[in-house]
């Protein structure tokens, strides 16, 4: 095995046939391999020679190996999450390197993420994924993310780089939800607080021959870090994933999501915005978005 124009390693199987490579720092290898033949010995007597035919598939392979530690590469594992434990995703997402998250709300209702020095904005330059399928309402004419996954459903999340598609100039952040479960399986939790935060999600799923259902309720309400920024979420979302072979399978997905908040996208509360109003003028308005 040769790193570029670097050494040569030579490795031999174990006793299992397995190859094992260790000590090998970050970069590209070239490996070769090569077999010439294979001699049994059976209590110290040599019992057969046989010859071992290595079918090539290709003349080389590239293998790329990743460094040992893992923390300096974008992403969030389900272990990560369960020892975090994050009241929103912006906190899920705030620990992953090369992120920048604008704070608007402390609940992290409205999500700013900004990479590589773009507009944080509504996430607008960066493509916001759940399970590989965006959830920007508009990717093209308004790529704003008025909706984000709630951090009750994610169970990790994924953060690239794609050559084409709209808005991912400043990368990809996918969302990954648990997928349906081989066997029955129930998941609940809740979490009471101080000005009266509640919170309580439940999952419920298994498989049904080759169909693997999951349905997930969430609950969320509180009265905010002030006043008017009290808010109420209810979400309900089934995810069904259908083996089509061994290959090959079909996911269905459907969500309702209600939130009832007292303030809008850009923080002002119901009395600010009626003052913002009056001060522009008679014939203008001032539009928000809920």
């Amino acid at each position: 095995m040769t790193a570029g124009q670097g050494p040569v390693q030579t490795f031999s199987t174990d006793a299992a046939g397995l190859y094992r490579f260790p000590m090998l720092n970050l970069g590209v290898y070239r490996l070769s391999v090569s077999a010439k033949g294979l001699v049994t010995v059976v209590a110290g007597k040599l019992e057969r020679c046989l010859t071992l035919a290595v079918t090539p598939i290709s003349n080389s392979v590239v293998v790329r190996t990743l460094p040992q530690n893992l923390d300096g590469v974008p992403g969030s594992t389900a272990e990560d999450l369960a020892v975090l434990r994050p009241v929103s995703i912006k906190e899920a997402i705030r620990r992953m390197a090369g992120f920048h998250i604008v704070d608007e709300d402390a609940m992290g209702l409205n999500l700013n993420i900004g990479l590589r020095g773009l507009n944080p904005r509504r996430s607008q330059r960066t493509m916001l994924f759940e399970d590989g399928a965006p959830i920007h309402l508009a990717p093209h004419g308004d790529p704003s993310g008025h909706y984000h996954t709630s951090v009750g459903l994610v169970e990790g999340i994924e953060a690239s780089q794609i050559l084409d598609g709209p808005q991912t100039v400043g990368g990809v952040v996918n969302f990954l939800i648990a997928p349906p479960p081989d066997r029955l399986r129930v998941n609940a939790s809740a979490v009471v607080g101080n000005r009266d935060y509640r919170y309580f999600s439940g999952q419920l799923g298994t498989e049904l021959g080759r169909v693997g259902l999951m349905g997930s309720l969430l609950y969320r309400k509180t009265d905010g870090v002030r006043e008017k920024h009290s808010h109420e979420v209810n979400l309900a979302a089934l995810k069904s994933v259908i083996r089509l072979n061994n290959r090959q399978s079909l996911m269905l997905k459907g969500a309702w999501y209600e939130e009832d908040s007292s303030y809008s996208e850009g923080g002002m509360g119901e009395a600010a915005q009626a003052i913002h109003t009056a001060n522009l003028g008679e014939g203008v308005t001032l539009s928000t978005n809920f």
